[in-house]
């Protein structure tokens, strides 16, 4: 569970997370599940999407042809809903089978957790009961979302929580910029077809001396009383264009 108020970088942790992931064990195959809560209204439409979401395999084709076409169907009976989380099963177990390490992306968990409760922990148990290999994660700006989970769900989550805050202080935010900004100096980046070693040191130097700035950082002090991005946005496409381009320590005029 990613829990952090809005623009606190949730969603970023987990991309970086899973790339970080795949990268470590690229002879494994994975198969991404993206849920957004804003989206699910039933515990009918979170089994629909959660099941579309698992037949575009992509790499490995041949999974996704032995279930049947897309579906629209958010018949919210409980026969209809019975019969919706059967063919989950079904879908998760074969995926399993063919070595996939599925992965749950729960955006909004707060909304997804209420409204589709038996959905979340019918994923949650088929996962566990048949031993497939899964991670399941939610991504909510609620900071009350144990008190309202279904006491099943929360103990899946409870000891497994993570929480994102907004830079504090002026370091934090310099150490923000300075990790989006910087550019990598691994050869295998592929920056490195673009620009040359001398230009990437070049632009590093110059980007430090921007976030070392005393002027700067004085006006670093007015985003500690921002909740919007927006902030950060505008400030780190002109620190990038100062660092890329100007060559003495006049630019910040």
């Amino acid at each position: 569970m990613i829990i952090g108020p809005k623009s606190s970088g949730k969603s970023l942790l987990v991309d970086s997370a899973l790339k970080n992931l795949f990268a470590s064990y690229p002879n494994q195959k994975f198969k991404l599940c993206n849920i957004r809560g804003q989206y699910i209204q039933t515990e009918a439409g979170c089994v629909t999407t959660v099941k579309n979401e698992l037949k575009h395999v992509g790499i490995n084709e041949d999974a996704a042809a032995c279930f049947d076409e897309e579906e629209e169907d958010v018949d919210d009976s409980e026969e209809k809903l019975g019969q919706n989380m059967e063919t989950l099963t079904s879908q998760i177990i074969e995926l399993s089978r063919k070595g996939y390490c599925l992965i749950f992306v729960m955006d909004d968990f707060h909304v997804i957790s209420q409204v589709a409760k038996k959905a979340v922990y019918h994923i949650a148990d088929t996962s566990h009961m048949n031993n497939v290999t899964s991670i399941m994660i939610g991504i909510t700006p609620s900071t009350t979302i144990n008190i309202n989970l279904d006491r099943r769900i929360k103990s899946r989550f409870l000891n497994r929580q993570l929480y994102t805050f907004l830079p504090k202080n002026v370091p934090q935010v310099c150490d923000f910029f300075r990790y989006y900004l910087t550019l990598p100096v691994d050869p295998r980046a592929k920056i490195r077809k673009l620009v040359t070693e001398e230009y990437i040191h070049e632009f590093n130097s110059h980007l430090n001396e921007c976030l070392e700035d005393r002027q700067i950082q004085s006006l670093f002090l007015t985003s500690l009383t921002k909740s919007s991005n927006n902030f950060y946005k505008s400030w780190m496409v002109r620190i990038f264009v100062n660092a890329n381009h100007c060559r003495n320590s006049s630019y910040w005029q």
